[in-house]
């Protein structure tokens, strides 16, 4: 009877058949124990079956939740999608933001209930106590290999929730050894998984490795409490996944501080840089040398120029190189993976050198950029995506990329496994390679040895389809025919596809309609804002929004225009911002202020102020009349008293931050700038003039360069317009003593 009204509750859900399976495994736990494991290989849909349990827990058993949802960050937004998309008679609150919204949060749930409350591993240990309020029905843990220590602080801290089922998802049940599955079984049933059990269990499993009796007895104790399906039995769609290990050689300076580092002869990195460096961790500095000898300070030759010298320095990369060559020309997409950021640095280096369109994502990246790399990599031709094992190997789905490269490998090997199914997951519609890079009679042999012998365990343990339900006859479609025969006939193909057909229509026609209203009430509350400005004689310094179209033209133009390979990139010069460096012409200063009205102090605030009071009036009207909007710039002349006679000084204030009622301010928001910058290129195309900012976030809270240069080198340098960054704020007393300083410096050094 279950069977009917699961499938009668996720009638919204599309779910294939080894999916309808695995739910309906899911009910069954639900009624006999206390919880089971979804190990399903990553990409098989693991989230979406458990939202079918829970929409069938809410509607058929009438249990509306709450349900509790931990998952990581990366996929926090994924599962919110998901959740939505897949239940809207769930209502979702996402537990996530500063301390000051979360305790606002906190409050809002003493009046408006809800159904799932997503959150974090993170956030749910520090409010473990605000979370400990609920008898939570349903406990879902997302990539539940972080339980995988029954002593860590996340499993001892959930154990204390009261909670009725726990469903645990992870595409890796067993990662390293038989103590991290035992973690996960008593976390589900510590009424038979004790946890002073687990010597005694270490110890009568110790060899099922090499004992077929012992691994068919650890197996029968596993199956009903985990379910485990593999792409090759289940996805038989799924395009073809190739997996290749390509050897490689080392440069000879490589090999130089290869043998020094384990001779440990630190005089072999310079007298100066042989006193820091220590070289205590051996394999970690094998490593290091492996990947790129400029991974050491002091090897990189001072100062730094690009050039070929970056590839020539490493082996690896020396191989890398030929790949990309190979696979760009082909219309090939990357995921490129490291464990190293600084690895990633030089690799986005030689990005810029080669030409390449890029993405970059590694643990240092805030949310709101991350899912901006994330969804540009999936809607626009971008060649690599540079990731980071830990922070990119985790939830995500990539499949707009049909080749995986690994720099170097994980001491774990199932965390390549999980970065090698961004791509390799349901979604793809061409073969993946996966392909590994390893140095020939280095360290890396050795660690990729061990690797091996790590999945040994999975392979005897797991992968003997004995926890995959293929043993049962009929499916879970063919046993509701069983259940209720002759009640339905079954549509025909037509039938389906009209049916399809229709509900695309309605819902085509919905939102269509929920986008006029949208946009109608837009319109009605522009109407009213010009109405008010017209009444207070008001006009909008603000420039306007560049088309797509005016945008793709400016670009072709600017390709044409700029051949100079000197003015498609950043001048990093010393002075002062206020008073551009060496302007020729037109030239417009950029400045990020906050949506408040409120004129800062100190700084580049108090230095414009210094020049002219004009910034400062302009700013406090446009915040009284509502025109500092996100992404807005205003656009107006500084009253110079030393105005040049060759051209116009400009202001642009670009609306990047926000401030709450409690008056906090917030970073800067990426969007923002990014639509900021595109309005200033296109102004300083039309009045000829070159750009001049401060470095940009410098002093904001969460601040990353990373970001706010490749926006900067992406709408403005790359594109031909005369840019010009000045890395240091002074004060008006500093600048002026910095300028005559640095004047009678430069004369002296002409004498």
């Amino acid at each position: 009877i279950h069977l009917v009204r699961l499938v009668l509750c996720i009638t919204g859900i599309q779910l294939r058949p080894y999916q309808l399976d695995g739910v309906q495994w899911l009910i069954q736990c639900l009624e006999n124990q206390q919880g089971c494991i979804l190990g399903d290989e990553m990409g098989l849909g693991k989230t979406c079956q458990t939202i079918s349990l829970l929409v069938y827990m809410s509607g058929a058993l009438g249990k509306k939740g709450p349900y509790l949802v931990l998952s990581p960050l990366s996929v926090m937004e994924n599962w919110r999608n998901e959740l939505e998309r897949f239940a809207p008679s769930l209502t979702v609150l996402c537990y996530k933001g500063d301390k000051e919204r979360r305790a606002e949060i906190q409050r809002e749930t003493d009046t408006q209930d809800f159904s799932v409350l997503l959150t974090t591993y993170e956030l749910c240990l520090k409010d473990a106590s605000f979370l400990k309020r609920w008898k939570w029905k349903v406990l879902v843990v997302d990539e539940a290999h972080r339980l995988k220590n029954q002593n860590s602080l996340l499993h001892q801290t959930l154990t204390q929730f009261s909670v009725e089922f726990r469903v645990l998802l992870t595409g890796t049940p067993i990662q390293n050894n038989l103590q991290e599955l035992y973690s996960l079984l008593n976390f589900i049933q510590p009424s038979i998984f004790s946890a002073d059990d687990v010597d005694s269990f270490i110890n009568s499993y110790s060899k099922v490795q090499k004992q077929p009796a012992l691994a068919a007895e650890l197996q029968s104790i596993l199956e009903p409490f985990l379910l485990r399906r593999v792409k090759s039995e289940v996805a038989v769609d799924l395009p073809k996944k190739t997996e290749l290990v390509v050897y490689h050689g080392m440069s000879a300076l490589q090999k130089k501080y290869y043998k020094a580092i384990l001779m440990k002869d630190l005089d072999a990195f310079g007298n100066e840089q042989g006193s820091k460096t220590r070289l205590l961790n051996i394999l970690i500095q094998l490593r290091k040398c492996v990947n790129h000898p400029y991974l050491f300070d002091g090897v990189e030759p001072e100062p730094f120029e690009m050039g070929e010298h970056l590839v020539e320095a490493s082996g690896k990369l020396s191989l890398l190189d030929n790949m990309l060559t190979y696979l760009h020309k082909g219309g090939h997409r990357v995921l490129l993976f490291s464990q190293m950021t600084r690895v990633l640095d030089i690799l986005q280096d030689y990005m810029e050198y080669r030409g390449y369109s890029y993405e970059r994502l590694d643990g240092s990246v805030r949310g709101e950029e991350r899912n901006l790399a994330v969804k540009n990599f999936s809607t626009q031709d971008i060649f690599v995506f540079l990731l980071s094992t830990k922070a990119g190997g985790v939830g995500m789905n990539l499949t707009a990329a049909d080749t995986v490269i690994f720099m170097d490998s994980d001491f774990n090997p199932q965390n390549d496994l999980q970065a090698a199914a961004r791509s390799h997951r349901i979604g793809q519609n061409r073969p993946v390679k996966v392909i590994r890079l390893l140095a020939r009679d280095t360290v890396e042999e050795i660690m990729y040895s061990r690797a091996l012998s790590k999945l040994d365990l999975t392979n005897t343990v797991i992968e003997e389809g004995r926890f995959s339900l293929l043993d049962q006859v009929q499916s879970a479609a063919a046993g509701l025919q069983v259940l209720v025969p002759g009640k339905r006939k079954p549509l025909t193909e037509a039938e389906l596809e009209l049916r399809r057909q229709r509900r695309e229509q309605a819902a085509a026609k919905r939102a269509k309609l929920q986008e006029d209203m949208k946009k109608k009430q837009q319109e009605q509350k522009y109407k009213k804002k010009m109405a008010w400005w017209e009444s207070c004689g008001y006009r909008s310094l603000c420039l306007q929004s560049v088309d797509s179209e005016e945008e793709e033209e400016e670009e072709d133009e600017s390709s044409v225009c700029s051949t100079d390979s000197d003015s498609t990139d950043i001048h990093y010069v010393l002075g002062d911002v206020t008073h551009p460096h060496a302007a020729q012409g037109n030239a417009i200063i950029v400045h990020c202020v906050d949506d408040s009205g409120r004129w800062g102090r100190g700084g580049l605030f108090t230095a414009l102020e210094v020049r002219s009071d004009e910034p400062r009036k302009k700013y406090e009207l446009a915040g009284k009349m509502k025109d500092l909007d996100l992404g807005n710039v205003l656009l107006f002349p500084i009253d110079d008293k030393q105005s040049r006679l060759d051209g116009q000084d400009q202001l642009a204030l670009i609306v990047a931050q926000q401030r709450d009622k409690a008056n906090n301010l917030s970073g800067i928001f990426l969007t923002a700038l990014d639509e900021g910058l595109k309005k200033i290129y296109a102004a300083a195309r039309r009045n000829k003039a070159s750009v001049h900012l401060p470095r940009i976030g410098h002093s904001t809270k969460g601040f990353n360069w990373y970001g706010t240069e490749r926006l900067i080198r992406k709408h403005l340098a790359s594109r031909g317009v005369p840019t010009f960054m000045y890395p240091h704020h002074f004060s008006t007393y500093k600048q002026i003593y910095s300028v005559v300083f640095l004047r009678i410096f430069c004369s002296e050094q002409k004498m």
